[in-house]
């Protein structure tokens, strides 16, 4: 399971200026916070699924903006902007790309995930294709 935050608050003052952290926030430290766990828990939610159980020490740059992005749109709450919502379902959007294709992150998945990504297999439907059959004894 995937461990730890994926931004700071300076990442987040870095990208979009102390002021606005702070005017989104009230300058409450617990909810500038709050919006960093709920990012990071969404974008782990993504990489789980694309079947990373360990990210390098720094993540890479590319994934802290996209979640810096989805941090910010928490913190507008229900006065999200334009360029806001954009940029979040941008992120989003990414996150899908890197389900299908996590070398997006620039580094490789360990070797048992990628032995099974890599392995061929056939996946049989679990549902009769003609239900006729069934009520027949032919299946």
């Amino acid at each position: 399971m995937l461990s730890g935050s994926l931004i700071s608050v300076d990442d987040l003052i870095k990208r979009f200026g102390t002021n606005e952290i702070q005017r989104l926030s009230k300058n409450n430290s617990d909810t500038v916070q709050a919006a960093i766990d709920d990012a990071t828990a969404e974008a782990k939610s993504y990489l789980s699924a694309a079947r990373f159980d360990k990210l390098p020490e720094k993540p890479p740059v590319v994934l802290q903006i996209k979640v810096c992005d989805i941090a910010r749109w928490y913190l507008y709450e229900n006065g999200v902007t334009e360029i806001v919502e954009k940029r979040y379902h941008a992120a989003i959007n990414w996150l899908k790309q890197v389900q299908k294709n996590p070398s997006m992150l620039g580094f490789e998945l360990g070797n048992e995930v990628q032995e099974a990504n890599n392995a061929r297999f056939v996946v049989m439907p679990n549902v009769l294709e003609d239900w006729k059959d069934a009520e027949d004894g032919k299946f």
